[in-house]
């Protein structure tokens, strides 16, 4: 695995130091497109997939664009349509959350109960319902 391509959020970094040595670009493999690709078809082996299509607000556009392809995006006069496989967990459902109530997901079913029972969640810790 420590040889194997990764990917890392910046952001996770914690107790970052500054060193004297630098990167050289020259001693390391460039990625190429045809291994990125086949990096990203194997989390796909890896991982469950399911087809999602979702449906959001233009004032989430930024955000939109932000998180998926624009090869995933068909803009629409009043809305943006998002048709993507996405990983099958419960990440796919805390970020859909994340664009509160900009976002409505058309299919598939269970996506909509998933986040529609988080909801409900969110709302009980309020004493609303």
């Amino acid at each position: 695995m420590r040889q194997d391509y990764r990917l890392f959020r910046i952001s996770r970094m914690r107790q970052v130091v500054l060193l004297t040595n630098t990167f050289d670009p020259n001693t390391h493999q460039q990625m190429t497109k045809t291994t990125l690709d086949s990096f990203y078809s194997g989390l796909e082996i890896k991982v469950e997939m399911t087809e999602v299509s979702l449906e959001f607000d233009k004032k989430a556009r930024v955000k939109v664009y932000d998180t998926f392809q624009v090869k995933d995006i068909i803009e629409l006069d009043d809305v943006l349509l998002v048709n993507k496989k996405c990983p099958k967990d419960s990440w796919l459902v805390e970020m859909l959350l994340s664009f509160g109530g900009s976002v409505r997901v058309m299919s598939p079913e269970w996506l909509k109960i998933d986040i529609m029972n988080e909801a409900k969640q969110i709302l009980a810790k309020y004493d609303i319902m």
